[in-house]
């Protein structure tokens, strides 16, 4: 009948998919896995090392496990040497020394973690790896890359110190044995006898064997190692500068023995300790707590303490006999602070890291730009809830939570300062503000000591870590065998995790109010791993932030937990490009920031000679180069760098886009998408690229398909088609443009990424899609529906008498009688006031009265142009605007009741244009939604009545369809009414792909792939009843298109059961009526079709699943367009 058109797909769906398998395989993403193919030996280290004395060894390996596995080895072939013939003396390393021919030499001690935990052996890698690749970086080459050296240092156990004389008292007790690795590097030829051109002595030191003394113990092996050359003559001179401390705890134990010697005292005990240069590449704590460690520590006499020392202790000066502050007491407090300490030692202490109080402060800002803004207030309820997790058995463990607060309580400035100290005092007193939760546990949540000798090699603990322990971090199952890991009992600490993570729950839950942001800030990267799996599904809107760049934290097996962390850390994994020279990225910050320091102790960096910027400085090699008049300079004074865990690692959010100095570089590097943000030729490269492959692909559609070949011909010859486009691209940089206006600060808003998953800008950009497709789908609904009414009217002869023109408007619908908003003339008792609201809602439903020609007659002229004018426009939106008002109401009331959704965005900006386009589209998927539902509730009632009415149709229209089929008129009214719906029920029961599809785009906008969206109970509660409502509609229609075609067979029987079949007219009356029942019965059209094949089984059912549903969305694009 009308519409007549091949059903068949005119779109090749095995081309088509043939060239999306082709696409993807190109997007397709492996991760690289290495494996090496050298085999594997497992030999002990030659004997030609042991009769040298050198230790066997790589350049990357730890020292001490190097220094260890060989005296075993010797222990076992040689046995025990004797002080004359042991090979491992300070004695033989100064002769080694000797024959190299040494005039200056840089004696470098080196500090680093000496636990025997796993953390501990990773660390000292880590150390080995940073100050070798910094040596290497400065052109030196070590004596030997496959062997070391070592020494055994006989210190005494005891030495005390006369604080009033500032001497040193030995008394000659008990020797305690240190084995001290050693390694000699060669300056490069080209700078030897230049005056920074000394060798490097490289002594590995532990620093727990320095115990509670570190500047005596350095002092002592110092002394040691020049009385040694003394001995044998040398003429070395020599140079000292230290790369330690390894922790704040270490210099706070300094400052502790600094402290111990009276302000008085003559002269220093640590006499070859002056004016050497200590370069701290680990100490971050504030002065506070350096200076007061211990609440045992030895306090500086009330005349070296300061006035707000003294009132804390209930003196003040002027009372109590306590002295006035006059200028000398000025100069003594200034010398019981840090520098005041050191500098009095004449020692030079040159932190090269930052202090804690500067990541607390920016992690504020980065929580303030992800609306979790902290105010300096006490009250439980005037912030956002925050809670803070670290360890208590260290001094970082401690300091770094009361840090945190004191900044955020000091109006967000990390500035070092009387005010952050008095608020760090407040915290060290635990006067902590309400909406702050702390919570503490002890280092070693996986319960890991150190492997015993029968525990070496064993399968069940690889790396010293139990592997119960090793499945629950490391996302393995857990099986019986690793769930006992979480047991409570042994020494593991999971259960205690699991219990912190169920507290934190109850805590919310009894304030009423969930935390919006978590602190794990522990030292132990595989601490903070146990905590965030144990705390991240629990809490997945919070957002999680920790200090100091691991790359463990990104490492792809812990994506589950530690996405979306923002980490703030001094330094990343490398330095800026020229300054990271051609060595890879490192594996943690701190191990950056030792190369940092490194490079500082070799003299590869000079001051830029400026007066103005003092941290300002440049490579020497630059300088020196006459030639080289650009030489970059760079500046020191830059901000920490903010990161946040991405798919593919830690990507850089940090704000600082330039230092501080205009005509300096920093030493950290650029932020690569910001590169390409100020690139324009880059971008230009991008936007052409994009247009050629959208180019390249439409092509390629083109030539495996005609139809589509023709159709874009045909919109190419369209003047609306270049207008639309030229219209478009003017919206889209339009907004663009607004947008760049809008992120004027870039660098502190999102990032503009699409696969790390930390970005909200592709789920906006899928929601003003979104938008874009609901209003396309509207007018296309629209405008398909009305021209299948033009065609359904003139092939059944159904054209209003003012679509013909010899009819006005109100005179034929007068003649129907009906109102112009197509329903029946007001009958007296409907206009009773009582009765206004019952008209009004049923006028918004959808649910007029049509007028009926006779008692149980309709003329299906009448019919149609009811059921189309009320299809209007206007009518529609007469109806479906306050039910799309009402649903948003409902939908605001949802999210009231269970949650808004959780907007994971970074910068003011991202919010309010994700506010606006998330509002938007959902206003724009209601009115499509009840566009749908509108158009079917209408065509039900439609088809209801002719399914229980007859229909009288137009004479002219039974004539001619009755000449085309061969039937007699009287036979074909019941064939034509289902006929006709089936032709109406192909249009409107395609329409519910539509709103399935805006619905699933959306759920697609808040997956976890693109960030750290959510799909609370609110949203699964409004798209349920929306695809309820839809489905319910669609399959009411169906029912009614069923149950009139049950009822026009049987009517049709009923004709059958009257004839007696006695004359030839009766009789092909009779094939003429089962011929009606028979194609009645065979029409699959519409909302006849199985239910398999109907568009209610495809968009509700399989279209959410993929697969199946998906070809039918396909096959039905390829054969409507």
């Amino acid at each position: 009948m009308a519409d007549q058109r091949d059903d068949k797909s005119r779109f090749p769906l095995t081309g088509l998919f043939a060239l999306l398998a082709m696409i993807s395989g190109f997007l397709f993403y492996e991760g690289i896995s290495l494996k090496t193919s050298r085999p594997i030996n497992k030999e002990q280290a030659s004997s030609i090392f042991l009769k040298k004395g050198i230790v066997q060894s790589r350049l990357w390996q730890d020292p001490f496990e190097a220094v260890n596995a060989h005296r075993l080895l010797e222990e076992k072939l040689t046995g025990e040497p004797d002080e004359k013939n042991d090979r491992h003396t300070l004695d033989k390393l100064v002769e080694v020394l000797d024959q190299s021919e040494i005039s200056n030499l840089r004696v470098l001690p080196v500090f680093v973690d000496g636990s025997p935990y796993v953390n501990g052996g990773e660390s000292r890698l880590n150390d080995r790896y940073a100050v070798v690749s910094a040596l290497g970086a400065t052109d030196y080459v070590p004596e030997s890359g496959e062997y070391i050296r070592f020494f055994k240092w006989n210190r005494d156990k005891k030495n005390n110190i006369n604080t009033k004389t500032g001497t040193r008292i030995r008394t000659g007790a008990d020797e305690i044995e240190t084995l001290i690795p050693a390694e000699l590097y060669f300056p490069n030829a080209k700078f030897r006898d230049e005056p920074y051109g000394k060798h490097v002595l490289v002594l590995w030191l532990k620093e727990q064997d320095a115990g509670p003394e570190p500047l005596m113990f350095l002092d002592d092996l110092l002394e040691s190692l020049e009385k040694a050359f003394d001995k044998h003559g040398s003429k070395i001179t020599f140079t000292y500068d230290v790369l330690g401390p390894r922790s704040s705890a270490t210099l706070s134990a300094m400052l502790k023995e600094l402290q111990s010697v009276q302000p008085d005292a003559p002269t220093s005990p640590f006499n070859l300790l002056k004016k050497t240069r200590f370069f701290s590449p680990y100490a971050t704590a504030e002065d506070t707590f350096l200076l007061d460690y211990s609440p045992n520590a030895p306090q500086p006499s009330a005349s070296h303490r300061t006035g707000k020392q003294l009132k804390e202790s209930g003196k003040e000066p002027g009372k109590n006999n306590e002295p006035e502050f006059t200028k000398e007491t000025a100069k003594e407090i200034e010398k019981a602070t840090v520098n005041g300490l050191l500098s009095k030692a004449q020692i030079k202490l040159i932190r090269t890291i930052n202090t804690d109080a500067v990541l607390a402060e920016q992690l504020l800002r980065e929580l303030k730009r992800r609306q979790v803004d902290l105010q300096p207030c006490a009250d439980k309820h005037c912030n956002p809830q925050v809670a803070l997790i670290s360890e208590w058995d260290t001094l970082y463990g401690r300091a770094l939570p009361r840090t945190f607060a004191a900044v955020a309580m000091n109006n967000g400035s990390g500035e070092t300062g009387p005010a952050l100290e008095t608020e760090i005092n407040k915290l060290r007193r635990d006067a902590w503000p309400g909406w702050i939760y702390r919570h503490s546990y002890l280092a070693g949540l996986d319960g890991e000591l150190p492997a015993r000798g029968s525990d070496k090699g064993s399968d069940k603990e690889k790396d010293g870590i139990p592997a119960a322990g090793k499945a629950w971090y490391g996302g393995l199952p857990q099986g019986p065998e690793q769930s006992t890991a979480q047991r409570p009992e042994g020494r593991g600490q999971l259960d205690y995790v699991i219990r912190l993570a169920a507290a934190l729950k109850q805590e919310e839950t009894r304030n009423g109010e969930e935390f919006k942001a978590i602190g794990v800030l522990g030292s132990d990267v595989y601490d903070k791993l146990l905590i965030l799996q144990a705390l991240r599904r629990t809490f997945p809107r919070a957002v999680f932030f920790t200090t100091d760049l691991n790359a463990r934290l990104a490492y792809p097996a812990e994506w589950h937990w530690t996405h979306n962390l923002i980490i703030a850390s001094h330094f990343g994994l490398e330095l800026q490009p020229d300054l990271q020279t051609p060595i890879p990225p490192f594996r943690d910050s701190y191990q950056t920031s030792l190369f940092y320091s490194a490079l500082w102790a070799l003299e590869y960096f000079i001051s830029a000679d400026n007066s103005s910027c003092p941290d300002c400085f440049q490579l020497r090699k630059n300088k020196e180069d006459k030639g080289n008049k650009g030489a970059k300079k760079f500046s020191a004074d830059a901000e920490p760098r903010l990161y946040e865990v991405g798919r593919h690692g830690a990507f850089d959010i940090s704000t600082d886009l330039h230092p501080p100095q205009p005509d300096y570089a920093s030493i950290h590097p650029p932020r690569r998408d910001l590169e390409t943000y100020f690139d324009t030729e880059r971008s230009l490269k991008w936007i052409v690229g994009a247009m050629a492959t959208a180019a390249i692909l439409v092509l390629g559609i083109m030539l495996i398909s005609n139809t589509a070949a023709a159709a874009m011909l045909k919109l190419a010859s369209l003047k609306w088609f270049w207008i639309t486009l030229i219209v478009a691209g003017a919206a889209i940089y339009g907004a663009i443009t607004w947008a760049m206006r809008s992120l004027h600060e870039v660098a502190k808003n999102e990032p503009l990424v699409l696969t790390e998953g930390i970005s909200a800008w592709p789920t906006a950009a899928i929601g003003a899609f979104v938008l874009l497709m609901s209003l396309v789908f509207l007018w296309y609904s629209w405008r398909r529906l009305k021209n299948n009414e033009i065609a359904l009217a003139h092939e059944f002869g159904l054209e209003r008498p003012d679509m013909k023109g010899d009819d006005p408007e109100g005179q034929s619908r007068e003649s129907q009688g009906t109102t112009p908003g197509g329903r029946l003339p007001d009958e007296p008792h409907r206009a009773l006031p009582f009765n206004v609201f019952g008209r009004a809602a049923r006028y918004l439903m959808g649910l007029e009265t049509w007028h009926q020609q006779a008692p149980g007659h309709f003329s299906a002229t009448h019919l149609w142009c009811e059921y189309t004018t009320l299809g209007d426009l206007k009518n529609f939106a007469a109806r479906c605007l306050p039910q799309v008002a009402i649903a948003l109401c409902f939908t605001w009331l949802m999210m009231t009741l269970f949650g808004f959704p959780n907007i994971p965005c970074r910068g003011q900006a991202c919010f309010t244009i994700n506010d606006y386009v998330i509002i938007l589209s959902l206003a724009a998927m209601m009115l499509l939604i009840f566009y749908v539902i509108d158009v079917t509730l209408l065509c039900r009632r439609w088809v209801n009545c002719i399914a229980v009415n007859k229909i009288d149709w137009p004479d002219d229209t039974l004539i001619k369809i009755a000449r085309e089929q061969g039937v007699s008129k009287e036979n074909l009214d019941e064939w034509m009414g289902i006929e006709l719906i089936a032709e109406r029920t192909t249009v409107i029961g395609n329409f519910i792909y539509f709103p399935f599809i805006i619905m699933f785009l959306l759920g697609i906008s808040r997956h976890s792939y693109l960030d750290n969206w959510d799909f609370p109970a609110a949203l699964v509660i409004i798209f349920t009843l929306n695809a309820i409502l839809i489905v319910g509609n669609a399959l009411a229609l169906r029912r009614s298109a069923e149950m009139a075609k049950r009822e026009a067979i049987k009517r049709l029987e009923s004709r059958l059961t009257q004839l007696s079949s006695q004359t030839s007219g009766e009789i092909k009356q009779r094939q003429q009526i089962e011929w009606a029942i028979q194609a009645i019965k065979n029409n699959q059209k519409g909302a006849f079709l199985p239910f398999t094949q109907h568009p209610i089984f495809g968009a509700a059912i399989a279209l959410p699943s993929g697969g199946y549903g998906l070809v039918l969305l396909l096959e039905y694009l390829a054969t409507s367009f």
